[in-house]
């Protein structure tokens, strides 16, 4: 925070937690973002300047999101 980053750890459901909805891993994704769009005014978060990432599924679900979350 000194140095003006903040960082939000994000939990997505497995496939067998999603009857094998890949498209439901996704959205909870997206809904994490909106979440925290939705909350940048009070925390303060610049939301021109937010990242993503992860490594296997997660660098996926980061991808997706680069995508959709404009």
């Amino acid at each position: 925070l000194a140095q003006g980053v903040s960082v939000a750890a994000v939990n997505y459901p497995f496939l067998q937690h999603t009857n094998n909805d890949y498209i439901e891993i996704m959205k909870n994704g997206e809904r994490a973002v909106q979440f925290l769009k939705g909350n940048a005014r009070e925390w303060n978060i610049d939301v021109k300047r937010v990242a993503a990432a992860g490594s296997s599924a997660g660098a996926i679900l980061s991808e997706w999101l680069g995508g959709t979350c404009q």
